[in-house]
């Protein structure tokens, strides 16, 4: 598990490998306001090395790290944000809103693929 602080100076915490990290997250979960899961298309299988970028409302950063797990908890400030995710040169984006003691998940699925397929004439 890895943890930081965000640009706003919010602890976020990464992680999720294995029993023992999905536990520590578990007790943890109630004190950060936005969860972020990614997963394999299909398969719906854990994927880690994803990068993920927050901004809030007025299109400042406020969260730019890669995952060290499939989870990301995040304790930021009620209001909207938007939530970049990429992989493999993938990017999808998600808007997030939620009330100052509420708590949102949002999960991104990629395809697992390392590149993208070679078309051979």
């Amino acid at each position: 598990m890895a943890r930081g602080t965000t640009d706003l100076g919010k602890p976020f915490i990464t992680g999720g490998v294995g029993a023992d990290e999905q536990a520590a997250l578990r007790t943890e979960g109630a004190d950060y306001g936005l969860a972020i899961l990614t997963a394999e298309s299909g398969s719906g299988n854990f994927l880690a090395d994803v990068r993920i970028q927050i901004t809030d409302a007025q299109s400042r950063q406020v969260l730019d790290t890669t995952m060290d797990g499939p989870w990301l908890l995040v304790d930021l400030p009620a209001g909207r944000y938007e939530v970049a995710a990429s992989r493999n040169h993938r990017v999808q984006k998600h808007t997030v809103s939620f009330p100052a003691n509420g708590h949102i998940q949002t999960t991104f699925y990629f395809d697992n693929h390392l590149e993208d397929p070679q078309i051979t004439p």
